[in-house]
């Protein structure tokens, strides 16, 4: 800003009306606040140095007395240390553990294997409150239906897919009484423990040979018979040797959990040679026996 129509000095200008000087970054940075903060009197530029606590100089007419230019001697801006927080470090969250395999239970009938499927027997039967309620069920009824399905058409390995489910849920039967035909509803808790086999047999003797290849399923659930050979032998299962186990030992080893898997070593007599396969746990133990049974 200039008070009269001379030339600028100093910062703003020389004297000798050479070019004007590039303004420092800072004082540009503080004009919109020294502006706010001039008293009677101030110049912009006056005002800005004041808030800057640096040299302000005024050049006035001898004499007219009134000021003709002004300069501020600006020193370099010092460096400012920033500080920079260190944003925390994220954890990983730890991948959650393989869910286990479902335990499958059934109810505790024993069901007759074609139809009409009459009760064999009665053994443990539960209702949701796990109060006995073995008496709700006359053994000669006759099962009609499993949670709304008809069942007079199916086979047991059928029948028994509907009635075995999850620990603790409920399963609901409709029966008609062998005397009178008069139909009746009882809710049972499942809660038997199912074992499954693999869907092959050996033999009871050591060394335990492969005698039937029937439904071997992979980890994924795809049919694999063709990895297994009949007359082959079961060396290892889940790395334990067999040869001296006693067959209820084996069993014990061989059914599982639904869906749940054995890694067994086989061994090729003609060469010697031995190989692993992965197999899955999928076959009721009680339909496997039937299987065996009948050939």
């Amino acid at each position: 800003q200039f008070d009269s129509g001379e030339p600028p000095m100093g910062r703003m200008g020389g004297m000798d009306g050479g070019p004007p000087e590039p303004p420092q970054s800072r004082t540009g940075q503080t004009l919109g606040l020294a502006s706010g903060r001039q008293n009677e009197g101030d110049t912009l530029q006056s005002a800005t140095a004041s808030m800057l606590h640096e040299i302000y100089h005024e050049y006035k007419d001898p004499e007219l007395g009134i000021v003709i230019g002004e300069m501020t001697d600006l020193e370099p801006i010092p460096q400012m240390k920033r500080k920079v927080k260190e944003a925390p470090k994220l954890q990983r969250a730890a991948a959650p553990p393989p869910r286990a395999p479902p335990q499958i239970c059934g109810i505790g009938l024993k069901i007759a294997d074609d139809p009409p499927h009459k009760i064999m027997a009665v053994n443990k039967l539960k209702d949701a409150n796990d109060t006995d309620i073995n008496k709700k069920i006359t053994k000669g009824d006759i099962l009609e239906q499993v949670d709304d399905t008809y069942v007079d058409e199916m086979h047991i390995d059928e029948l028994e897919n509907l009635i075995f489910g999850p620990k603790g849920s409920i399963c609901e039967l409709v029966l008609r009484k062998a005397k009178g035909n008069e139909m009746y509803k009882v809710a049972c808790k499942r809660h038997i423990p199912i074992m499954f086999a693999l869907g092959m047999s050996i033999t009871t003797e050591s060394p335990h040979k492969v005698t039937r290849v029937d439904d071997l399923r992979d980890e994924n659930n795809n049919i694999c018979n063709h990895l297994v050979t009949v007359g082959h032998y079961v060396e290892y299962l889940d790395g334990i040797h067999v040869e001296e186990l006693p067959m209820q030992r084996l069993e014990a080893i061989i059914f599982g959990h639904l869906n749940s898997t054995l890694i067994m070593t086989f061994k090729d007599p003609g060469t010697g040679q031995t190989y692993d396969v992965r197999l899955m746990r999928h076959v009721p133990v009680a339909s496997w026996l039937r299987w065996e049974d009948q050939g």
